[in-house]
């Protein structure tokens, strides 16, 4: 619950906010439900987005897509 209420407040506090909400709306769900799905598949890439500052937000977009469509193949930048 504390990952993805953490994630959540990440994503809406970027400049990109409108990004993340987007992919939500078109999925028909809300963002924090997006937020949840990620953080209950993949909590490693939860970890390296927290604990390293390095990435850029590009980058979390990317990934953030990626993950979504739980492609097999998907290889995250963070």
């Amino acid at each position: 619950m504390i990952r993805t209420l953490n994630l959540h407040l990440l994503l809406v506090s970027t400049d990109h906010a409108d990004f993340f909400r987007q992919i939500a709306k078109l999925k028909g769900v809300g963002l924090g439900v997006l937020c949840d799905q990620i953080n209950k598949n993949n909590h490693d890439w939860i970890d390296r987005v927290f604990d390293d500052e390095g990435w850029r937000i590009e980058d979390l977009k990317h990934d953030f897509v990626g993950l979504l469509k739980a492609d097999e193949h998907f290889l995250p930048r963070i």
